[in-house]
């Protein structure tokens, strides 16, 4: 992705147009056929956003407000660890964590796999995985949305985050 530009709609105005940016440089999109690209080796590609107001009586609420935690944690360990990487590749960084009632991390394992419509950008980076390791044990997970204590004292979780070379935007890269 090179670009990403925002054309807003009456309906954007309920979202603020930095998040409506913002998910737009999270995406990851199926490989193009070369043939669709032009001269320049560049194609300019509309996708709809399509924004679903949560009803309070709506039964798939919470179905919702849980997509709504999950990104939200996925975006905390973007900033947290991978955002602060340089990747070359396309995929998912698994992050299996536990820590203490305070937040400090006691265990922390990163798996990354490829994505499903990108396997073939996926390259296996066994020092990315380990310098993520590295940064996830020193994370504060007070400060993620989300974070719950259990019965035991310790807050257990999984997060899911995908990651690209244009993940973030401009400014990342």
């Amino acid at each position: 992705m090179l670009s990403c530009d925002i054309r807003p709609k009456a309906q954007l105005a309920l979202v603020p147009e930095s998040l409506a940016r913002q998910v737009c440089w999270d995406s990851l999109f199926p490989e193009m056929p070369a043939e669709l690209f032009g001269p320049e080796g560049e194609q300019e590609i509309v996708v709809p956003m399509v924004l679903i107001l949560m009803d309070e009586s709506t039964p798939e609420r919470q179905r919702r407000l849980d997509a709504v935690e999950a990104y939200a944690q996925s975006r905390f360990f973007w900033t947290q660890t991978l955002g602060k990487q340089p990747v070359d590749s396309i995929g998912k960084a698994h992050v299996r964590f536990v820590a203490n009632a305070q937040g400090q991390v006691q265990e922390c394992l990163v798996n990354l796999d490829p994505v499903g419509e990108r396997r073939d950008a996926f390259k296996l980076d066994s020092d990315l995985q380990a310098r993520l390791t590295a940064q996830c044990k020193q994370i504060n997970l007070r400060q993620m949305p989300g974070f719950k204590v259990g019965d035991k004292g310790l807050a257990r979780g999984n997060v899911l985050v995908e990651y690209a070379p244009w993940k973030g935007g401009p400014q990342h890269n």
